[in-house]
């Protein structure tokens, strides 16, 4: 969901490394109606320490872009 959100590109290029793009889409739009995504930026917005959390454990990923 965040390689989409990062790079722009359309549901149906997404990798397949992610898996299936129809079944990721459904699940991000889920999300968005069940408020999850805000309910995520609430809670990271009070922690500024959470891009040095993530690069300790290794999960560099989530800060690449495409």
């Amino acid at each position: 969901m965040l390689w989409i959100t990062r790079s722009g590109a359309h549901w149906c290029f997404l990798l397949e490394k992610y898996d299936n793009w129809n079944r990721v889409y459904k699940h991000f739009a889920r999300w968005c109606d069940y408020e999850i995504w805000e309910d995520k930026h609430q809670h990271f917005i009070k922690d500024p320490d959470i891009e040095y959390y993530h690069r300790q454990h290794g999960d560099e990923s989530i800060f690449m872009s495409s």
